[in-house]
């Protein structure tokens, strides 16, 4: 005895029997995608450690400690090597001993010199992002500030 499979049964097995597994192609374009915002914080950050003035040693920790965590206990950093980072707000008019910082989040803090040790009018525009570390002290001259051992101010300048 013979087995006839009708011709549309064939070619339904055939079509059916060879479905494609593979994924999706990716129709995204570039524009598709949200463009990213040169002032977010992490974009400053990235252009500053990219392409920033470096100041004296520069930068070694791995990532800042948030300006909110060192306010909120000033006795636990006292003495401690920390990051900070933000935009610069402020420079210290008559030496450029000092530099305010303020983060996303409204928090500021000092990156301070030794007066005469470095003018960071020299180096950071007001808007621009600066990185530095160095020992905290809760109770500096101009507030709580980072004695500075190195910083790195980025070239880009954000209202």
């Amino acid at each position: 005895m013979r087995f006839v499979l009708p011709l549309a049964s064939l070619a339904l097995l055939i079509a059916c029997g060879d479905k494609d597994t593979s994924e999706p192609e990716d129709t995204t374009t570039p524009e598709d995608t949200a463009p990213v915002d040169e002032c977010s914080p992490e974009a400053l950050r990235e252009d500053a450690l990219a392409n920033g003035e470096v100041i004296w040693d520069g930068v070694t920790l791995d990532e800042a400690t948030p300006m909110a965590d060192i306010l909120a206990d000033t006795a636990a950093y006292d003495g401690q090597t920390v990051q900070i980072e933000g935009a610069a707000t402020v420079v210290c008019a008559m030496e450029g001993c000092w530099a305010s910082l303020i983060d996303a989040d409204g928090n500021v803090l000092n990156l301070k010199v030794t007066d005469g040790e470095l003018d960071w009018r020299d180096y950071a525009e007001l808007g621009s992002w600066a990185i530095g570390e160095g020992e905290f002290d809760p109770d500096g001259g101009h507030g709580p500030q980072v004695w500075i051992t190195g910083a790195v101010v980025g070239t880009v300048v954000c209202d």
